[in-house]
């Protein structure tokens, strides 16, 4: 088994499944190939079935998350929070401060541009 995602026309991740793997033909055609056919999505391999293998991208797709193609990766659609800002390495969004090494658990404050210690009361 292999690890599919479908995209819409904007490159967003649709729905993943669990599929055959990459290398049987299904109706002559690639898995990728009669997936695309099938459901008329974009489909894009992630993993093979080896527990083992990574994906040719950066991060996981997930649910809603965009394809950038220009950065080979997938991504959130937009930052958690306005002051974040993309990191073209890794496809994540990086705060404007290091999160504190103390003990946390810590929250960022948009408001006050700064990690909070966490506090649920």
């Amino acid at each position: 088994m292999s690890f599919y995602a479908f995209l819409n026309s904007d490159n967003i991740v649709e729905s993943l499944i669990f599929g055959v793997a990459e290398t049987e033909i299904i109706d002559g055609m690639l898995p990728e190939v009669y997936y695309e056919k099938f459901t008329g999505k974009k489909c894009c391999l992630l993993r093979n079935g080896n527990p083992q293998s990574r994906s040719p991208y950066k991060n996981e797709a997930t649910t809603n998350y965009i394809l950038d193609e220009s950065l080979g990766g997938f991504r959130p659609q937009q930052p958690p929070y306005p002051s974040w800002t993309l990191n073209t390495s890794t496809c994540q969004y990086d705060p404007p401060l290091p999160i504190p090494d103390t003990r946390g658990p810590w929250m960022w404050s948009e408001e006050f541009y700064a990690w909070e210690l966490f506090n649920p009361q």
